[in-house]
C-alpha cells in the first residue's frame, strides 16, 4: 500500500477535508512598477513645496530694499502708483510685515527672519496634506501591505507610522531651511552691511528646503527612522 507521507516543512497549513498539508498562499508582489514610482512620489512633494516657496520669491520681488546716506534702509514698492498699497498687503499676507518706509539694516534683517519662520508655519498644513497624500499612494497600491485599500491605509500601523515620520520630517527641514538663511542674512548684515533682498531670502530658503530634503531621502534617513519606530511599536504590543 502507498503512504502519504505529511511534507516536513513547518509553516506548512493542513488541510482537514483532503487530508494532507498544503503550502499557505505566497504573499502578493509589488507590481513592476511600483518601486519607481514611490521614488517619484517624495520627489513630487519636495517640488511642490519648492515651486510653492519659489511662488512667494516672486510674489514680493517688488518690495525693495534701498539703502541711504544716513545708513538706514528704505523700503518701498516698486509697483505702479495706487497699487502701492494693496502690494504692501500682499507682503504681510506672505508673514513680512514691512509697513513701514524706514528701518535700521538690523530691523530689516529681524523682520526678514520673522517672515520666513512665519512662511515654514504656514506650509505646516501642506506638508501634512503631501505626506497623507503620497503615503496613501505608497501603501494603498501595494498588494502586500493588505488584502484590500483599507487594510493596507487606514487599517495599518506602518502607513500611520510613515505619515507621521514624513510629516515632521517636512516641517523640521522647512524650520531648518528657514533658520539658516535667517542667520545668514543676519550675518551679512552685520559683517559686511548688505541688506538681502527679500525675494532673495525667501527663494534662498525654498532652495534649501529642497535640498534638504532630498539629502535625508538619499541618505535613507526616513526609512531608519520607520524601522525602529515599527519595531519599537510591534514590541510594546507583546
Amino acid at each position: 500500500m502507498e503512504h502519504l507521507h505529511a511534507p516536513a516543512t513547518a509553516d506548512l497549513a493542513f488541510d482537514a477535508e483532503v487530508g494532507i498539508e498544503e503550502p499557505p498562499p505566497a504573499p502578493a508582489a509589488q507590481p513592476w512598477w511600483h518601486p519607481t514610482m514611490n521614488g517619484l512620489g517624495g520627489k513630487i512633494g519636495d517640488g511642490v513645496e519648492g515651486v510653492n516657496g519659489l511662488q512667494d520669491a516672486f510674489a514680493v520681488r517688488h518690495l525693495k530694499f534701498t539703502e541711504l546716506e544716513s545708513g538706514k534702509i528704505s523700503v518701498h514698492a516698486d509697483t505702479p502708483p495706487g497699487t502701492r498699497w494693496a502690494y504692501r498687503q500682499l507682503v504681510l499676507e506672505k508673514g513680512f510685515d514691512f509697513r513701514g518706509t524706514r528701518y535700521n539694516p538690523k530691523t530689516v534683517a529681524s523682520l526678514t527672519a520673522k517672515g520666513l519662520w512665519e512662511g515654514a508655519k504656514k506650509d505646516v498644513p501642506l506638508a501634512g496634506v503631501l505626506a497623507f497624500g503620497e503615503n496613501l499612494w505608497t501603501f494603498g497600491t501595494d498588494p502586500s501591505k493588505g488584502a484590500t485599500f483599507w487594510d493596507r491605509t487606514v487599517k495599518n500601523r506602518e502607513f500611520w507610522v510613515s505619515t507621521v515620520v514624513d510629516f515632521g520630517i517636512s516641517v523640521a527641514v522647512g524650520f531648518v531651511a528657514a533658520a539658516i538663511v535667517a542667520a545668514a542674512s543676519a550675518g551679512l548684515t552685520v559683517a559686511l552691511g548688505f541688506t538681502v533682498p527679500l525675494w532673495l531670502a525667501v527663494g534662498a530658503t525654498a532652495i534649501l528646503s529642497v535640498g534638504i530634503g532630498m539629502w535625508i531621502d538619499a541618505k535613507g534617513y526616513p526609512e531608519m527612522v520607520k524601522t525602529w519606530l515599527n519595531r519599537l511599536l510591534s514590541q510594546k504590543q507583546r
